[in-house]
């Protein structure tokens, strides 16, 4: 019952299974032996995120994030409590720290790009530009071609989603997804036909 690791484990799966206040008693428990475990604080964060309690999530990772040299993960769970609590300028700045740690990391630069988009019109058109490029960059990764869609319909501008969902159905020539896509978006616009 006191094994570290253990008790760690045992919180990765209540967090996984839907039970982040039963997660939070374990890492406690933890934290309470070692409070310096990066592991440990970034998975009560996360506990704490699924939660819905992104101010917490700040408290648990300050040391981290505090510390001379903190790594990308514990950067990105501070930018998503930061944009949960609504606070895009710090979430903005976060996530560029942890884009700098790890620049390959294609979720992390569209979170950043989602989260220029979120400010408002001045930066929203750097974040699209953003979520273009990762999107011809990287052949076999959708997330950007789904976010990009997504943005569009939010603005209002189906047939810039439906570009989007092109790139996404050559990425996924065999799925149904970009065809179950395409026809809800007719149907908002009215084209049932096409629908």
């Amino acid at each position: 019952p006191n094994n570290q690791r253990v008790l760690q484990l045992a919180a990765a799966v209540e967090i996984n299974s839907g039970s982040p206040m039963v997660a939070e008693t374990y890492l406690r428990k933890v934290l309470a032996a070692t409070p310096v475990s990066a592991e440990a604080r970034r998975l009560l964060a996360t506990a704490h995120l699924r939660a819905g309690e992104p101010d917490k999530a700040l408290v648990a990772l300050k040391p981290l994030t505090d510390a001379a040299t903190p790594g990308f993960q514990e950067l990105a769970l501070s930018a998503e409590a930061h944009v949960m609590a609504g606070d895009l300028a710090n979430a903005e700045s976060f996530y560029r720290r942890a884009v700098k740690l790890n620049p390959a990391a294609i979720h992390l630069r569209t979170a950043l790009a989602l989260t220029q988009v979120a400010k408002g019109k001045a930066e929203a058109e750097a974040g699209i530009q953003a979520l273009e490029a990762i999107s011809a960059e990287d052949p076999k990764s959708t997330l950007a071609d789904m976010a990009l869609f997504n943005v569009w319909l939010r603005r209002g501008e189906a047939a810039a989603g439906l570009k989007a969902l092109d790139r996404l159905q050559e990425k996924m020539p065999d799925s149904p997804l970009p065809h179950h896509l395409r026809g809800r978006t007719l149907m908002q616009t009215g084209d049932k036909a096409g629908a």
